[in-house]
């Protein structure tokens, strides 16, 4: 979960502040049985299991298939510790504050983080008033701004430098249990992974209609110093055993020197890679695929999105031509690369052909 491992190294770095981690992805994939009648009544158990009182709740989420979870972990955070503030934070209240606030009329978040929340979380955990400092805020949201007024915009909050961030709090995570990750297990290359997940860069310019991740992280592209790549993977060889890296930059290859070099410290530490998304296929030429390959990449996933020129252009608004495509994949097969692709149905506008 790299949103609250940064925010978690940010916030040390500046103050003294005690941290726990909860990973419902890793504790629910740990179980042996799901002996509950829903997830809310599991995380009740387990809230009421801890021994931990928090003075403040954070909840963060990404994707749209989880935003019931998400709502319920906030629901029983506050009905569970009804003294403690409770934020919510990712991009799923980046992009459905509105809806939670306004027509959901959810109440049990005090407030929620506009994008990335480093900047954010440290001032408010300063501030002297946290409910007074989020209604004052720009880049925190609260139901008063929602549905008092129409005017309301929030607005970004960043660290600029990314280099500023130290390394991300990984002593956080239950590392046995972040091992059943099946997004390491169901890459057929990496077997018996050790793996860690990792982002060198922040931001996308493209405007694919799919894709929300700028509303989170911005369309100017910001990136961690090479220097600082190569401390952070060698630290996690050293420090953490780890054999496995998983990129998950959504725009990676915005700098292709920068690739390179990468894909050099990958290769120089002998660590397995992966790459889930990022991969820009125009830039996967064959010098770019073997410089993959002698890093020790063996397995990619291609961002294809679309077999049809018409969904790609009209209603993805990506700029990929199918030519392209079909040239990487032949690529990859003359180097032995496996590959698989991300396919994306039911775009508004898509039809059955």
């Amino acid at each position: 979960p790299l949103g609250p491992l940064s925010i978690s190294a940010y916030l040390k770095k500046h103050m003294d502040i005690n941290v726990k981690l909860i990973d419902f992805n890793a504790e629910v994939s740990s179980l042996e049985a799901f002996d509950y009648n829903s997830f809310e009544s599991y995380i009740a158990t387990f809230f009421k299991e801890m021994d931990f009182k928090p003075d403040l709740v954070g909840v963060s989420s990404l994707f749209s298939p989880s935003f019931q979870n998400f709502v319920d972990v906030g629901r029983v955070a506050k009905r569970t510790w009804p003294e403690a503030f409770t934020v919510g934070g990712g991009n799923i209240p980046t992009n459905s504050y509105t809806q939670i606030y306004k027509d959901l009329k959810y109440d049990f978040f005090d407030a929620l983080c506009y994008g990335e929340g480093e900047k954010p979380m440290l001032e408010l955990l300063k501030s002297d008033d946290y409910f007074a400092h989020v209604e004052d805020s720009t880049s925190w949201i609260t139901s008063n701004n929602i549905v008092g007024s129409d005017y309301f915009t929030p607005q970004h909050n960043f660290v600029e430098e990314l280099d500023q961030i130290p390394f991300l709090d990984y002593n956080l995570c239950d590392l046995e249990k972040h091992g059943v990750n099946q997004n390491l297990s169901s890459f057929h290359s990496v077997k018996n992974p050790k793996g860690f997940h990792v982002m060198t860069s922040r931001g996308c310019p493209y405007l694919c209609t799919f894709c929300a991740s700028h509303k989170t992280h911005g369309r100017d592209m910001r990136y961690h110093s090479i220097d600082r790549v190569r401390k952070d993977l060698t630290r996690l060889v050293r420090d953490y055993g780890a054999n496995t890296v998983v990129f998950q930059d959504d725009h990676l290859m915005a700098s292709i020197p920068r690739v390179y070099e990468i894909l050099s410290i990958v290769g120089e530490l002998g660590l397995n890679s992966l790459y889930q998304n990022g991969l820009t296929l125009y830039a996967l030429n064959m010098q770019m695929l073997q410089a993959f390959y002698d890093a020790g990449v063996r397995h990619l996933v291609l961002p294809v999105e679309s077999g049809s020129e018409k969904v790609l252009k009209k209603q993805m608004k990506k700029p990929l031509k199918l030519s392209i495509s079909e040239e990487v994949a032949h690529n990859c097969r003359k180097l032995n690369i496996y590959t698989n692709i991300n396919i994306l149905i039911g775009m508004p506008g898509e039809t059955k052909e």
